[in-house]
């Protein structure tokens, strides 16, 4: 009875401490295996155009390799937002959107035009952003396009591992809640694109098409655009038809 009694203990021990460290910004990880030592990336390749692209990548991503070395090669300007903390492997949420707001406040005092395009989990670190662009008063990007994005991490969570998501909609709150945030804070005249693969097994696209139906029906300006694929897509190329177009 007593050794029971103690594993209670234990449990709701560490269940307490995982949700302060969750839903503490300072503790919040976001891994990244490869990539600069440094905050964001810009590049100025275009300095007569007053157009500036704002890419959030997927936490996962290679930015230094598939990202950098291909975009310093184009005719672009470009803010790559950078999840790794400096001399670090890993950024924690606070010094990610440290990094956000910094690079967003950067672009609208320096250009006319921003597009925002994210991969992945990069849509829920801009979309954490958008309260901060209302509160603050700034401008909107004029175009967002939402490449393979989460709609909710809590949504991705659940459609994997059911039984384990309500302890992390506990803890996580409301961080990465992409859906939420565009509904609350987009307004109807910003255009949103989303771009998705109906194969896509990391973010099923049953939860894009909710999330999809639901911004439309809240009278929302977003377009939802489908290619028969996974999750991976050729970000680069499209990022620079965006910027292009």
């Amino acid at each position: 009875m007593t050794a029971l009694l103690f594993l209670i203990f234990l449990f709701i021990f560490l269940c307490i401490l995982i949700f302060i460290l969750l839903n503490n910004d300072m503790f919040m990880f976001l891994p990244v295996r490869h990539g600069l030592e440094s905050d964001n990336i810009e590049i100025y390749n275009d300095p007569d155009s007053r157009r500036v692209v704002l890419f959030f990548p997927g936490n996962s991503s290679k930015i230094y390799d598939n990202y950098y070395l291909k975009f310093k090669e184009m005719n672009i300007n470009i803010f790559i937002i950078n999840y790794r903390k400096k001399y670090h492997r890993t950024g924690n949420y606070f010094h990610v959107m440290k990094n956000a707001r910094a690079a967003y406040q950067r672009a609208i005092h320096e250009f006319d035009e921003i597009i925002v395009c994210n991969y992945s989990i990069g849509n829920g670190v801009f979309a954490d952003l958008l309260p901060i662009i209302h509160e603050n008063g700034w401008k909107y990007p004029t175009l967002i396009k939402m490449f393979s994005g989460i709609t909710n991490v809590k949504d991705v969570l659940y459609s994997h591992f059911s039984f384990f998501s309500y302890f992390f909609s506990w803890t996580l709150g409301k961080k990465l809640s992409t859906e939420e945030m565009y509904f609350n804070y987009l307004p109807p005249d910003i255009q949103l694109y989303i771009i998705h693969g109906t194969m896509d097994k990391i973010v099923p696209f049953k939860l894009v098409e909710k999330m999809h139906s639901r911004l439309l029906h809240a009278g929302k300006n977003v377009h939802l655009e489908t290619f028969k694929g996974g999750h991976t897509l050729d970000i680069v190329e499209l990022v620079q038809k965006e910027y292009n177009f």
